[in-house]
């Protein structure tokens, strides 16, 4: 369900949202990423903001972290 909800966010998005969403996942900064582009962090900022990415990332994560405590779980389950 969560994928789902990312995936609809995602489907609204621009060439540049999915452009600089990848670069700020790789490199991390609204500046690295501007520089990259030559533009200002705001713009990345702007971009970013408007598109849900940073909420988009931040869902990712969770569900990240949700499947390797699951994996840990049941892998200590299975050495019991």
């Amino acid at each position: 369900t969560i994928y789902l909800l990312i995936f609809a966010i995602k489907s609204k998005w621009s060439k540049n949202s999915f452009t600089r969403y990848w670069k700020y996942k790789e490199m991390g900064t609204y500046e690295k990423v501007a520089n990259s582009e030559a533009v200002s962090p705001q713009a990345v900022w702007d971009t970013l903001h408007h598109a849900r990415a940073i909420e988009v990332i931040e869902a990712e994560n969770m569900v990240e972290k949700m499947l390797k405590e699951r994996a840990r779980e049941m892998h200590s389950e299975g050495n019991s």
